[in-house]
């Protein structure tokens, strides 16, 4: 079994077409691929919906950001 972070496999874009299927675009180090439903798609839904639970609200985002920012680049 191989152990992963959701997110940490490449980039990926999930369209939600209006009346129409949903489609996501799956990149990584060999290029990219689009797919059109099946496991592709909900795997990598439930990836995004895996990174959004963890992820901070805006706020604390862009607070967190600019304390790491000036720990790191300030004198």
């Amino acid at each position: 079994m191989r152990a992963s972070s959701s997110g940490l496999e490449g980039a990926f874009i999930i369209a939600e077409l209006a009346d129409e299927q949903s489609i996501v675009f799956l990149e990584d180090a060999s290029g990219g691929r689009v797919a059109e439903g099946g496991p592709a798609l909900s795997e990598t839904a439930l990836r995004f919906e895996a990174l959004r639970s963890e992820a901070l609200p805006k706020p604390a985002s862009r607070d967190l950001i600019a304390k790491v920012a000036k720990e790191r680049w300030t004198a």
